[in-house]
């Protein structure tokens, strides 16, 4: 089975940093090219020629789809030009800037806007030996606003787990990578992402973490697969796999744009990082 995975694409971000102050060079440099959301509409082209050559059995989209919600053109460009993926199927799971105007929040208005736009924020599907879970992060992350959600969410989780043999390969799909371990950051990802805030900001809290993967412990065969830091990253908590894929849109580490092909035989999980030209 083939899978292309693509994370962070975020449709609006290299607009609006180009004029801050923090990211503006890195948003010049990368965008140079094509300026802006037309190198983010470039980069999403690249993807789709590729994916429709190799002809996987499904896409993912791992989240932060678009920069800001309340911008109706960045979706609207997202939309039409995903329809050239078809018969391919795709499916996405929400970022942090999917489901909440201010996006360390996620809100009623911004699940709104997800919902109506991709259906669904948590879902599985099986095949073959596998099963896939797609969920919404930002409710791990903070759900003080949205707790109903919260345990309507870890409901199907748990219901879902309940019912499988332990021998089923468990893959989890999802924005925001459940823990890090910060012996696993390079460097310069430990510059950007603790620069002016701790670890705790981009995982979940630790009552969570313990929770979320002790479901997965019984399993004999697991892995999970994120996006959110704009970089690559492998790393892992009490045994099981998170991997951790740069943004398809603008970077923020030292990995260039790109995706990832997942394959699995059986059981056996392997994945690659694929670069982006420049």
């Amino acid at each position: 089975m083939k899978i292309l995975l693509i994370t962070d694409n975020q449709f609006g971000m290299c607009d609006d940093n180009l004029s801050s102050e923090k990211w503006s060079k890195r948003a010049e440099k990368w965008s140079i090219s094509s300026k802006g959301i037309e190198k983010e509409k470039e980069n999403l082209k690249y993807f789709i020629d590729y994916a429709i050559k190799e002809n996987p059995d499904f896409v993912v989209h791992c989240g932060d789809i678009v920069n800001r919600i309340e911008d109706k053109l960045p979706i609207k460009e997202y939309l039409n030009l995903i329809e050239d993926l078809n018969p391919i199927p795709i499916y996405h799971v929400p970022g942090n800037h999917d489901v909440g105007i201010d996006p360390n929040i996620a809100s009623s208005f911004g699940l709104d806007f997800y919902r109506n736009n991709f259906g669904k924020d948590y879902y599985s599907i099986s095949k073959e030996n596998s099963i896939f879970l797609f969920l919404n992060s930002s409710l791990f992350i903070n759900h003080k606003e949205l707790q109903s959600e919260f345990n309507l969410q870890n409901k199907f989780l748990k219901e879902t787990l309940s019912g499988l043999d332990f021998d089923t390969n468990v893959v989890i799909f999802l924005h925001h990578p459940p823990y890090i371990n910060v012996n696993d950051l390079s460097k310069s990802q430990a510059q950007y992402l603790l620069e002016d805030r701790s670890i705790d900001y981009w995982i979940f809290p630790k009552e969570t973490i313990n929770e979320f993967m002790g479901l997965l412990e019984p399993f004999k065969n697991k892995s999970i697969y994120s996006g959110h830091l704009h970089s690559n990253l492998l790393t892992s908590f009490n045994g099981i796999k998170i991997t951790v894929t740069s943004s398809l849109g603008l970077p923020l580490g030292e990995d260039n744009s790109g995706f990832r092909m997942i394959n699995i035989n059986k059981n056996f999980t392997k994945d690659k990082f694929i670069e982006i030209p420049n």
